[in-house]
């Protein structure tokens, strides 16, 4: 069973923000997503940077749904990969 944690913020934007990563976890644990591209560079944030383990592909979930373009510009292959 999976649990998704989202930090109080009166932001919508924020929680909506987090919302979308923590179901990029829920996206990778149903599809056993793992090898490349995730875990290398180049990563869509700092924080998928930081922890690529565990965060790439939440990250890049995050990043296909809210900013795709931005995604295929800066890791196509990440792009590619959740198309």
């Amino acid at each position: 069973m999976m649990h998704l944690s989202i930090h109080k913020s009166y932001d919508a934007k924020v929680r909506t923000t987090q919302l979308t990563h923590e179901l990029g976890h829920a996206f990778e644990e149903t599809h056993r997503v793992d090898g490349p591209p995730w875990g290398s560079p180049p990563f869509i944030s700092d924080y998928a940077e930081h922890k690529p383990g565990v965060e790439d592909v939440a990250e890049s979930f995050r990043a296909y749904i809210e900013e795709p373009q931005e995604l295929k510009r800066k890791c196509p292959e990440k792009f590619e990969a959740l198309k």
